[in-house]
């Protein structure tokens, strides 16, 4: 996606460093942007197929879920 990579340009941090989160067909680019694509448990099977990391779906917290896997607290 090319406006996050802009961003990330302009912030001057590593791709490693960024987190992106997506459901659908329109954020695969975006996925593969990010150092880190977590694809939400609603996606589509066909984008499930592409090696994303995954967490649970929109209804079930899956932001929340994958932040507390990686921060505990």
């Amino acid at each position: 996606m090319r406006y996050l990579q802009e961003l990330i340009d302009q912030l001057g941090i590593a791709r490693g460093e960024v987190a992106a989160f997506g459901d659908n067909y329109n954020d695969v680019e975006m996925l593969h942007t990010a150092g880190r694509g977590i694809l939400m448990g609603n996606a589509p099977e066909d984008i499930k197929e592409k090696g994303f990391a995954l967490t649970k779906d929109n209804d079930h917290d899956g932001i929340a879920v994958y932040l507390h896997s990686i921060f505990p607290f």
